[in-house]
């Protein structure tokens, strides 16, 4: 019973979930450590700490596609 409670719980939040990995180096230390959380409006360097915005990432790939 407390399974299925932890599981439907689970279920109801973002509890559980990783962060999503992203391709792009990141702009500061180059590493390729750039991570989201789930729900959340910034991507994070898991090197250098580094916060970017949604906006400020996509603009790294604008900025690789035409380089």
């Amino acid at each position: 019973e407390l399974l299925r409670e932890r599981s439907r719980l689970r279920e109801r939040t973002s509890s559980g979930a990783g962060a999503i990995r992203k391709g792009k180096p990141c702009p500061r230390c180059d590493r390729r450590t750039l991570a989201q959380e789930p729900g959340s409006d910034y991507i994070a360097c898991g090197s250098c700490n580094r916060l970017l915005t949604l906006a400020e990432y996509d603009e790294l790939g604008h900025a690789d596609a035409t380089a």
